[in-house]
Order: C-alpha cells, then sequence, then structure tokens
C-alpha cells in the first residue's frame, strides 16, 4: 500500500488518533479501497499498471513515468507553468473525504467530539470534507490531463471524472 495510518497523522488530512478512531481508520485504509481509487483516476488498464509497479513497504512506483506523477511535479499547459500535488497527497484527500464526510461527530485534533449547542451545525456551512474533495478532484483533472498529454509514457488513459461537490 501507499498510505498507511501515520500518513494522517499533520495537516489538512489529519485524522484525530484517540483509541477508538485509529482502530476505525486502520480498518478503512486498505490496499483494495487504494487500488480502486487508482483504477478509478488512470483507468483499469493503466491503473493496474501502476500498480504492478510499487515495490516496498510503504509502496513507490519503481518505473520513472511513475515517480514523476507520484509526489508534487510541475508541468507545462500551453505555455503556463501548472503543478499538481501528486498521486500520493490526491489518494490521502480521498480518503480523507471519503472516511470523515459521513461522521457523526467531528474530527478533531483531540479526537472526535459532537458539537451540542443550540442553533449549531456539525461543520459549518461549507464542511471540511467538501472542501477536501473538491481540492482531490481538481488534482485529479490536472494529473489526468498531464498523462493525457503523454501518450508514450501512459497508453490509454480512461479515467474517470471526478465530480466537485457543492456546499448546498
Amino acid at each position: 500500500m501507499i498510505l498507511s495510518t501515520s500518513d494522517f497523522l499533520s495537516g489538512v488530512t489529519k485524522i484525530s488518533q484517540d483509541q477508538n478512531a485509529v482502530a476505525n481508520f486502520a480498518a478503512y485504509l486498505t490496499a483494495n479501497r487504494e487500488n480502486s481509487y487508482i483504477k478509478k483516476m488512470f483507468g483499469v488498464t493503466l491503473g493496474q499498471e501502476l500498480i504492478d509497479d510499487l515495490a516496498g513497504t510503504p509502496s513507490v512506483p519503481v518505473t520513472a513515468k511513475w515517480q514523476l506523477i507520484f509526489l508534487y511535479f510541475d508541468f507545462d499547459i500551453s505555455g503556463y507553468n501548472e503543478s499538481c500535488l501528486g498521486l500520493k497527497e490526491i489518494l490521502k484527500y480521498l480518503f480523507y473525504n471519503d472516511f470523515v464526510s459521513e461522521q457523526a461527530i467531528i474530527n478533531q485534533s483531540m479526537g472526535n467530539g459532537s458539537v451540542r449547542q443550540e442553533a449549531t451545525n456539525r461543520e459549518g456551512l461549507v464542511k471540511k470534507s467538501t472542501i477536501i474533495n473538491n481540492r482531490a478532484a481538481e488534482q485529479i483533472d490536472l494529473l489526468q490531463y498531464y498523462i493525457s498529454q503523454h501518450p508514450t509514457n501512459y497508453s490509454n488513459p480512461s479515467g474517470q471524472q471526478f465530480e466537485l461537490e457543492s456546499a448546498i
């Protein structure tokens, strides 16, 4: 697997590390789910090619073409510089969004908690998980565009489009 629970210890995709959340998240973070995300991004054939190229623990790509898009990278679109966070960060965003978006409790640094005050909403008008999902969708678009522009390295990409979520 590319990701592990330690990838979610800090930053915008931090998952609470109390005794309940760790066990739940470790069970949620599976190779099957990770492989499913990869195949949705690249298509089944190209996604499987990437999965087959992974080695080590945690898994990283061996071939240069996959190493290039694994972490943050810059590229050119019609003379304009663009950047992509890379596959690993995108996977973190996808797992985070799916794990916390339907929780009945708030995922906080000191653990999961529930807000019980008069006239309050769980995460406010725009949920953090919505923002994370939209960042992931934008980064996937960039990654898919880059791959489509390099057909000699990435043959027959057929990934799905990831949709933006609305706050409303």
